[in-house]
């Protein structure tokens, strides 16, 4: 993979009955956190949703300098959710 363009991470998380927060947080191959995103409010109304699709990216710049092993986690209010990894070459 190339960083030329920004890297977006999507997730699809359900079923949801009342409102969260997500927060992505990127890790370069060295572990540090380069990029932390926004704390995002998802089902606001408290419904009862089956799913919800969210994403976050990662600008091509903060990836272009590192080539290696990435990681994104996803939390919600500072749960741990999971992670997915990604090289960059």
């Amino acid at each position: 993979m190339c960083p030329e363009k920004p890297l977006y991470v999507v997730i699809k998380l359900g079923p949801l009955a009342k409102k969260a927060k997500l927060q992505w947080r990127w890790f370069n191959p060295r572990g540090e956190a380069v990029r932390l995103s926004p704390w995002l409010e998802v089902n606001r109304q408290d419904r009862n949703l089956v799913h919800i699709i969210a994403w976050d990216r990662l600008p091509a710049d903060a990836s272009a300098e590192m080539p290696g092993r990435w990681t994104v986690a996803l939390f919600a209010a500072d749960r741990f959710l999971g992670q997915c990894e990604f090289d960059i070459e």
